[in-house]
């Protein structure tokens, strides 16, 4: 009797422990996939900002004129210019309606771009609606830029940024020493 108690202990204990190896292995992969994922993400957006001010450099080449861009990916992320008069973010949705929460940055722009010495720069950085400041200085690839920049989906006036979904159709304008980026 004393035996077959032992025996279910040991294998109790046996499978304690698989389970708990096969938890950290499930773990670790969860890891390693996130940090595939994030450095995809930033590759992708290196690649898109690279092609973009490509387009940019042309254009100021030629004095003005306009250009059209695909920005694919990546998903979730946001092409905004900084300073940025005002950025509007829609908070709340559903059953409890919502509505738009303006921040206004002012003269501020992310860390990377003053660190530099920019003083104008256009980012593509992870998108967060409380704050894209914030986010473009943990997560985002900005460029310097040599005039002002409106970055917005409607063609106003106002820097508000373009949310990337799956094939976002840019129009890229340069004139009067001011870059508009609009969703066609």
């Amino acid at each position: 009797m004393d035996k077959k108690g032992f025996l279910l202990a040991e294998t109790t204990i046996k499978v304690v422990i698989a389970i708990i190896c096969i938890g950290f292995l499930v773990f670790l992969g969860y890891k390693l996939y996130s940090l595939t994922a994030a450095t995809e993400d930033l590759d992708q957006a290196e690649a898109n900002m690279d092609k973009i001010m490509g387009i940019i450099e042309s254009l100021e080449k030629q004095g003005s004129g306009s250009a059209d861009y695909v920005l694919l990916s990546p998903s979730g992320w946001i092409l905004i210019g900084w300073p940025n008069d005002l950025f509007a973010s829609y908070i709340g949705g559903g059953t409890g309606g919502g509505g738009y929460s303006y921040s206004d940055y002012g003269n501020k722009i992310p860390n990377v771009c003053s660190e530099n010495g920019w003083s104008k720069c256009i980012c593509l950085c992870k998108y967060d609606a409380s704050d894209v400041l914030k986010k473009c200085d943990e997560q985002g690839v900005c460029r310097e830029l040599n005039f002002k920049s409106i970055v917005n989906v409607e063609g106003s006036d106002k820097s508000e940024g373009i949310k990337v979904e799956t094939g976002k159709d840019l129009n890229i304008i340069l004139e009067k020493n001011v870059l508009k980026i609009v969703e066609k």
